[in-house]
């Protein structure tokens, strides 16, 4: 088989790492190693049925934190572009720090993550602009992958938005569905 995912060099491996400690000394939830894994698996599925057209892998991102999971997926191949919508400012512009830090790299990082600043419902659904001005057509995309990592307590409705933005054979995915196991722990 072709070998056609990038090669992760040890600078993006190395950022990855203190991503997660960073992530880790600051209570910001980032995806856990066992989901991440299965996540990227899922990337690289796309990346093989797609492989024949060379056509690029679309990927809808609810929840940006601090860009952890946009980078592990845009860094497994060169036509993986990704739209991620991120509420809080501040989480923003910090994802936004860890893409342009990451894109010394040779793997285009900073041209292939477009990241919004917004309300995820109001993005989804009209072609307006974001809080910083910045002109968002989300809904007229269609997408290989769906990933939603946003307020759980919104999942549903994330969820009946983002069916109708999958291309044929797309894929949602839904972080954490019990958040941590909280949800069954109640029941």
């Amino acid at each position: 088989m072709e070998e056609r995912y990038i090669r992760r060099d040890d600078y993006i491996t190395k950022y990855l790492k203190e991503m997660e400690v960073f992530a880790k000394n600051n209570n910001v939830p980032i995806v856990r190693k066992q989901t991440l894994s299965v996540i990227l698996d899922l990337v690289k599925e796309k990346v093989e049925e797609k492989k024949e057209t060379k056509r690029e892998i679309r990927i809808l991102e609810l929840g940006t934190a601090i860009a952890y999971s946009s980078i592990n997926m845009v860094s497994i191949d060169n036509n993986i572009v990704i739209d991620t919508i991120e509420k809080s400012k501040k989480m923003y512009d910090i994802a936004k720090n860890n893409i342009e830090k990451v894109d010394i790299c040779e793997i285009d990082v900073k041209n292939r993550i477009n990241m919004y600043l917004g309300d995820a419902f109001k993005l989804l659904q009209e072609i307006t602009e974001d809080e910083i001005g910045k002109k968002v057509d989300i809904c007229n995309n269609k997408y290989d992958i769906v990933f939603i990592d946003a307020n759980k307590s919104k999942y549903l409705d994330y969820f009946n938005i983002c069916k109708n933005l999958l291309n044929d054979n797309g894929i949602i995915i839904l972080d954490n569905v019990l958040f941590l196991g909280y949800v069954l722990r109640r029941l």
